[in-house]
């Protein structure tokens, strides 16, 4: 029972494959210097919430974009991510 359920979790989404495909290329743009980290900071949010977008009111999505930007910039855990997938220094 449960690794039908885990065959079922890993199925391939076509729709998480071209946000995956999306990511991959928002960090390559970053890694070439194409982008500055403030860019994919703000595009991976945009990517985060797509599918919130005409589902929720605007003055929320701005909430909740503003708090998901904070995050981003501030979390050192999110920061040594960005930073090791870039294979940049955190130290600023």
């Amino acid at each position: 029972m449960a690794a039908s359920r885990l065959r079922s979790i890993g199925a391939a989404n076509p729709a998480a494959a071209a946000s995956r495909s999306d990511e991959e290329q928002l960090l390559d743009n970053l890694r070439a210097g194409k982008i500055t980290r403030a860019e994919y900071y703000d595009a991976m949010v945009e990517l985060g919430l797509a599918h919130l977008q005409g589902r929720v009111p605007a003055d929320q999505l701005d909430v909740v974009r503003e708090r998901m930007r904070e995050e981003i910039e501030t979390n050192p855990v999110l920061i040594r991510m960005v930073a090791d997938a870039t294979g940049e220094s955190t130290s600023r």
